[in-house]
This record gives C-alpha cells, structure tokens and sequence, in this order.
C-alpha cells in the first residue's frame, strides 16, 4: 500500500527551540495553540489531531484549537505552519508523507520539508485488504 494511505500521523513543530531548556518547557505553552491539520475534516489525521488537542488543552490549561488547511497534497497547511510565528504555538498534525513522499514525488514545494522536526507520533495503523467470504482468493 501507499504510505499515503497509511494512517500514521505525526504531530511537528515548527519551532522546537521552546523546548529547549527546561525553563521554556515549565512556561510552554505561553498562549493558545494551533494543531493545523493539512487535510479536510473528519478524516484519520483530522480525528487524532481534535483526540489530541483535547488532552492537551486539559493538560496544559491553555486552549488548544484544530484548523483544517486542505490543499496541495498537505502542501498548504504545511506553508501555514512554516510561515507562523517561530514561537511553537503552530503546530502542524500531518501523515508522514508531508515530510517523506511528498518531496520524494515532487520537484517543486510551497514549503521546505526541512524546516519541520517531528517530535511525536500519535497513532500507526496496518492498512488491509478485505473481501466477501464467499470470494475464492
């Protein structure tokens, strides 16, 4: 199967200096967060990103929002992030090939696969194929 099927998806920052030094991560977050989510709603991605923005918001006390940036094959809601405030307050929930087949398949990006650091993964899913019973394979 495609990796692009797969629903692994992981959480990147763009900014993983916050968490630099244990006296950045104790003031983390300093404001709301933002997971942005490259893909339309009510997906794999979409479903895990609102899952974790909800724990996150309870354990850190700070609001913690979902935005949906579908378009360019994640490529628009991976520029949104690289663009945000260097303050690691962007977070971008995308599937692996964001970062992996997307530069690999295309020669030009609206954004720099580069610039992002993975720093969670939060769900690995084995793709099947099922048929009817009654089908002789």
């Amino acid at each position: 199967m495609m990796s692009v099927l797969r629903p692994t998806v992981l959480l990147v920052c763009v900014a993983i200096v916050t968490f630099a030094t244990a006296a950045s991560a104790q003031n983390y977050p300093s404001g709301p967060v933002r997971l942005i989510v490259p893909l339309p709603a009510g997906g794999v991605t979409d479903l895990m990103a609102r899952i974790a923005a909800k724990h996150l918001q309870e354990m850190w006390g700070q609001a913690v929002v979902v935005e949906n940036r579908p378009g360019g094959n994640t490529g628009v809601g991976a520029h949104d992030v690289e663009q945000s405030a260097p303050d690691g307050l962007t977070l971008l929930v995308a599937p692996d090939s964001t970062l992996t087949a997307n530069p690999a398949l295309f020669s030009k990006l609206i954004y720099d696969p580069n610039n992002f650091t993975p720093i969670s993964v939060l769900c690995r899913g084995t793709p099947m194929l099922m048929v009817h019973p009654s089908l002789p394979v």
